[in-house]
C-alpha cells in the first residue's frame, strides 16, 4: 500500500514534466505567421471575422462550430496567428487529457503509463498541420469532442455523449460517422433490441445528413469534389493512401509535409487498397468480438473512413486525418500489450522504457518540424525537396522568394515548377512576372496558393 502511495505521488510530477516537454517540442512554432490554407480560413473567411458575420452567414457556413471559435477570437481582438494558436494549444491539451482518461478506463493502464502514451501521441510531428496551421483546427476540435463523447459513453452519460458527438459534426462534417456510431452504442447501453439498434443508427445518420445538407457550403464542397476532373481516380488513391499514411506514422514520422506526393499505379496501388480493406475488416472484427478494443477500433474507423473512402479530395494524402487517427491506433496497441505486460514481473518498467524512448526519438523531429513553420520559405523549400512532381511547393517557394526580393532564386524555383508541369498557365505567368521584375529591378507582390 505504501509502495502504491509512493508511486501515485509521482504522477503529478510526471504530468507536469510531460506537459512541459510537449510544450517545449512545439514552442518554436507558437510565433509562426499564418500558413497556406490559413489565408482562406480563418484569415480570409467572412464568417470568421466577427460574431455578427458568423450569424449572418450561418446557413452558408461550412463547419459552423469551428467558424464560431474563429469569430469569437476575432471579436475579442485575437486575430493574429500566435493569438489564435492559444486555443489550438488548449484543444490539443484537452485531447491529451481525454486520451489519457480513455486509456485508463478502457485499456486499464496505470495513470503514469496512460500519460506516457498520450504524451507520445502529442509529441509526434504529424500534428504540425493540425496544431500549428490554424486551418487544421476543425480536425483538432472534432477529435477533442469525439474523445469526450467516447469517455461520456463509458461513464454512462448517454445524453451528453450524443451532444458531444453532434457538436463534433458541427466542427467537421466527417464526424457524421461517429455520431451514427455513438447513437448505436448509446442505444446498446440502454439494452434495446438489434432491430432498434439499426433504427437508432439510421435516425442519427438521417438527422446528421440533414444538418449537413442544410448548409450550402457543404453542398458546394461535395458537388465540386464529385464533379472535378479525376475525382474517381483520386478516390481510389485515397483508399491506397490510408495504408501508406498509417505506415508513415511509425516508419517515417517526420515525412508529413504541406504537399505530399502519392500516385501509386498498377500492382502497387492494388496492394495498398487491399491492405486498407484488410485494416477495415480487422477493425470491425476487433470492435465486434473484443469489448476492450471496441471503442478505439470504432473511433479509428470513424476517423479514417469518411476522409479516405467516401468523398474524393484534392489532396489524397494529407497529415491531418493521420494526426487524429494516431490516437486510437496507440490506444489499440496499449489494449493489446498491457494485459501481457501486466503479467510480467517488470512489465510496467519495460513499457515505460519503450514509451520514453519513443518520446525522445520523436522530440527532436517535432522541434525541427515546428521551427520550419516560423519561416514560410523554409517550409515550402522543405516541401519542394521532398517531392518530385508536385508543382505547388515550388510555385509557393518561388512566389515567397520574389516577395522577399530574392528574384534569381525565385526564377529558379518557378522554372523548376514549370518543368514539372509545362501546361501550368499560372506558373508561367508568375515566372514572367519575376523575369520582368528582374529586368526592372523591383520585387513583385504576389500571394502563395
Amino acid at each position: 500500500m505504501e509502495s502504491d502511495d509512493r508511486r501515485g505521488s509521482w504522477v503529478p510530477l510526471l504530468s507536469a514534466a510531460a506537459a512541459m516537454l510537449v510544450l517545449f517540442a512545439w514552442l518554436p512554432a507558437f510565433g509562426a505567421p499564418y500558413q497556406f490554407d490559413d489565408f482562406n480560413t480563418p484569415a480570409g473567411d467572412p464568417a470568421s471575422q466577427s460574431l455578427s458575420h458568423w450569424w449572418e452567414l450561418l446557413s452558408r457556413t461550412l463547419r459552423p462550430l469551428t467558424k464560431l471559435t474563429y469569430a469569437l477570437e476575432s471579436s475579442v481582438g485575437a486575430q493574429s496567428a500566435p493569438a489564435r494558436r492559444a486555443l489550438n494549444t488548449l484543444l490539443f491539451g484537452g485531447c491529451v487529457v481525454l486520451l489519457k482518461s480513455l486509456l485508463e478506463a478502457v485499456a486499464k493502464l496505470p495513470a503514469d503509463l496512460a500519460l506516457l502514451v498520450a504524451s507520445v501521441w502529442a509529441v509526434h510531428p504529424v500534428h504540425a498541420e493540425t496544431v500549428v496551421a490554424l486551418a487544421g483546427r476543425p480536425v483538432l476540435l472534432s477529435l477533442c469532442l469525439m474523445l469526450a463523447s467516447a469517455l461520456l459513453l463509458l461513464r454512462a452519460r448517454v445524453g451528453l455523449a450524443l451532444v458531444a458527438a453532434f457538436l463534433a459534426l458541427l466542427a467537421r462534417e466527417s464526424a457524421l460517422a461517429w455520431l451514427v456510431t455513438c447513437a448505436v452504442l448509446a442505444a446498446e447501453q440502454r439494452g434495446v433490441s438489434g432491430r432498434r439498434l439499426g433504427a437508432a443508427g439510421i435516425l442519427a445518420l438521417g438527422l446528421g445528413a440533414l444538418v449537413l445538407a442544410s448548409s450550402s457550403g457543404v453542398r458546394a464542397l461535395v458537388g465540386s469534389t464529385l464533379s472535378s476532373a479525376g475525382a474517381w481516380n483520386r478516390l481510389g488513391l485515397q483508399w491506397a493512401a490510408l495504408t501508406q499514411g498509417t505506415l508513415m506514422l511509425f516508419t517515417q514520422p517526420a515525412a508529413f509535409t504541406p504537399d505530399m506526393e502519392f500516385e501509386p499505379a498498377g500492382l502497387a496501388r492494388a496492394v495498398l487498397i487491399l491492405t486498407t480493406l484488410a485494416l477495415y475488416v480487422a477493425a470491425v472484427v476487433l470492435a465486434v468480438r473484443h469489448a476492450r478494443f471496441r471503442y478505439f477500433a470504432l473511433l479509428w474507423l470513424c476517423l479514417v473512413i469518411p476522409t479516405h473512402s467516401v468523398v474524393p479530395k484534392l489532396d489524397v494524402l494529407t497529415a491531418r486525418p493521420f494526426s487524429a487517427s494516431l490516437a486510437p491506433l496507440l490506444a489499440l496497441a496499449s489494449c493489446w500489450a498491457w494485459p501481457w505486460l501486466a503479467k510480467m514481473q517488470r512489465g510496467k518498467s519495460y513499457a515505460a522504457l519503450v514509451l520514453v524512448a519513443a518520446f525522445l526519438l520523436l522530440f527532436p523531429m517535432t522541434r525541427s518540424r515546428a521551427a520550419l513553420y516560423r519561416d514560410p520559405i523554409a517550409l515550402w523549400r522543405d516541401a519542394s525537396e521532398r517531392t518530385g512532381r508536385k508543382v505547388r511547393p515550388l510555385v509557393n517557394l518561388g512566389t515567397l522568394l520574389a516577395r522577399k526580393g530574392e528574384l534569381r532564386a525565385a526564377e529558379s524555383a518557378l522554372e523548376s515548377a514549370l518543368q514539372r508541369d509545362p501546361s501550368s498557365i499560372d506558373t508561367r505567368l508568375r515566372l514572367n512576372t519575376v523575369r520582368r521584375a528582374i529586368r526592372l529591378g523591383i520585387a513583385p507582390a504576389e500571394r502563395t496558393n
